[in-house]
């Protein structure tokens, strides 16, 4: 009913002018506040859908766009570390022209996947278009990137930074897991922290290049999980498959406590065993019939 679309417009417009008026930056927004400006922003978008963005002014749409672009670009890295742009260049068809789609395909290639990455937020933040950062986290959903999605949502990445000690620890332990990881075996197991073009892209690599390159794509992949569980899912797979690598894998820091226990206690052990040694040569002297060996004439005993 016309009360009821004035109604909606007028709390569309209301929540709009909280980041009008605070035209925040990224990097100065405590995470409340960039979580409080975000949820407003999309309740906004909820009630009147995508489809009433007619009825923003230019000057709206462009401080929200500006917002976004800021945030975007402030927050760059944890996208460039996490995105496979690849995975998304067809969901944002309707915003790239072709030769910037073939030109990421072939930093990709070339280059590599975080180069590609780059190259693909840099031609994103260029847009002018309406609707381009909606778009980008429909892409988002649709590839399954959650974790990503979810984190540039409320400008939040707490989560993805939380797998940064399992990153490092993977990327130490890479030579080991190429050797005793057959990835088509955990694979199916772990295919929820993957992303689907991912998991056949592993399947391509083990049969053209064999399981030690498609174990060392599985790492490439899982260091760019955006999935706040892949660390315990990885164990559990390698629990499940028997596989000793489970041994170095140690997710749980009361197993880490309890391992530095053990080590501990092989220290003593040793300590022992040595203080044992160091006793012998006086079990020689229960035997008087015995010469000492020459090297230890010159010792004076008791």
């Amino acid at each position: 009913m016309p009360q009821q679309v004035a109604s909606c417009s007028f709390d569309f417009l209301s929540a709009l002018e909280v980041p009008k008026r605070l035209h925040p930056s990224a990097l100065g927004l405590s995470s409340l506040v960039r979580r409080s400006v975000s949820a407003r922003r999309h309740q906004a978008f909820k009630r009147v859908g995508r489809g009433r963005s007619r009825d923003l002014t230019g000057s709206q749409v462009a401080s929200m766009s500006a917002e976004d672009r800021r945030n975007l670009h402030a927050f760059r890295d944890y996208v460039t570390k996490t995105l496979d742009p690849t995975c998304i260049l067809s969901y944002m068809a309707p915003w790239f022209k072709d030769d910037e789609v073939q030109h990421i395909q072939a930093e990709k290639n070339n280059k590599g996947t975080m180069e590609a990455a780059s190259l693909f937020l840099k031609f994103l933040l260029e847009l002018q278009e309406e609707g381009w950062f909606r778009g980008f986290l429909d892409a988002l959903v649709h590839a399954g990137y959650s974790g990503l999605h979810e984190a540039i949502e409320t400008w939040d990445f707490q989560k993805i930074e939380s797998l940064e000690e399992y990153r490092i620890l993977l990327k130490r332990l890479q030579p080991e897991f190429k050797t005793t990881v057959n990835p088509k075996d955990i694979l199916p197991k772990i295919s929820e922290c993957l992303i689907s073009q991912e998991c056949e892209e592993i399947i391509q690599v083990c049969s053209n290049k064999g399981l030690m390159a498609g174990a060392e794509k599985m790492v490439e992949c899982l260091l760019r999980s955006d999935k706040e569980n892949w660390p315990k899912t990885l164990k559990l797979a390698l629990e499940m498959d028997e596989n000793k690598f489970s041994q170095l894998w140690i997710v749980d820091k009361d197993a880490k406590n309890a391992e530095s226990k053990v080590l501990e206690d092989d220290e003593i052990e040793t300590s022992d065993i040595q203080i044992f040694y160091k006793e012998e040569p006086e079990c020689q002297n229960l035997s008087q019939n015995l010469s000492p060996p020459s090297g230890t004439q010159h010792c004076s005993f008791p």
